[in-house]
This record gives structure tokens, C-alpha cells and sequence, in this order.
């Protein structure tokens, strides 16, 4: 039985990949979730708060890390990855809780500067 990816290509996925379908969906919505951190940190930061420069580097390490984490998983998704050189869907599971937690960091940083209801993981 085959499902279809969820990056919306209509791509037949196996069940063998059921794992690294749902780790795509969840770091979609997270992404997502997270445009309200992601601007605050760009912008939205006052140029004299004293972590300014560390805030808005941390968004760009968060930001390349869930882009990285969804290149890789749509790379098993649509059979490209390389075996032996990509790492496995177990691994990227482990690199997009990585991506929560800081995200989640992120947005405890954001609500403390009032940013409101901080956008969080899924």
C-alpha cells in the first residue's frame, strides 16, 4: 500500500517512508508556525537589546537547520537520497527535534520581548 508525499508532488511514498512523511508535515507546520519568530528576529529586535546580534544569528542557524532537515527528508521522500552519504530518517528525526527546540527557545525569547503567543512546534 502506498500513500502519496506530502510535499504536494503527488508522488507515491512506500510505508517504509510513512516515518520520514509524517517528520515533513510536522516540520512544514513548524516552519510555518514560525514566521512570526522568524520576522521579530530579523527586524522586529531593537537595535540596542544587548543580544541583538546573537538573536538574529540564531534565527538564520534555526532557519538553515529546518531548510536543511526538509531538503533531506524530501530527498528520501523522492528516492534521491544517497545511501551511505545522506543521513538516515532516524537521524533526521533526531536533527528536527533539534530544530524544535531551539525554535521553541526562540519563541520563549520572543515572548518575553512581547511578541505575544510565541509560535511553537507541533
Amino acid at each position: 500500500m502506498r500513500k502519496t508525499c506530502p510535499c504536494g508532488c503527488g508522488r507515491p511514498i512506500s510505508l517504509g517512508l510513512a516515518a520520514a512523511a509524517r517528520d515533513y508535515s510536522r516540520l512544514i507546520e513548524d516552519m510555518d508556525g514560525a514566521r512570526g519568530v522568524f520576522a521579530w528576529a530579523a527586524q522586529a529586535v531593537p537595535p540596542d537589546e544587548p543580544d541583538r546580534a546573537s538573536t538574529q544569528q540564531d534565527i538564520v542557524v534555526v532557519r538553515e537547520l529546518g531548510e536543511h532537515v526538509e531538503g533531506l527528508l524530501l530527498a528520501h521522500l523522492h528516492g534521491s537520497a544517497r545511501a551511505g552519504v545522506a543521513p538516515t530518517v532516524a537521524e533526521l528525526h533526531r536533527r528536527m527535534e533539534d530544530y524544535e527546540e531551539a525554535l521553541e527557545a526562540l519563541g520563549a525569547r520572543w515572548q518575553r520581548a512581547g511578541g505575544g503567543g510565541a509560535p511553537t512546534p507541533a
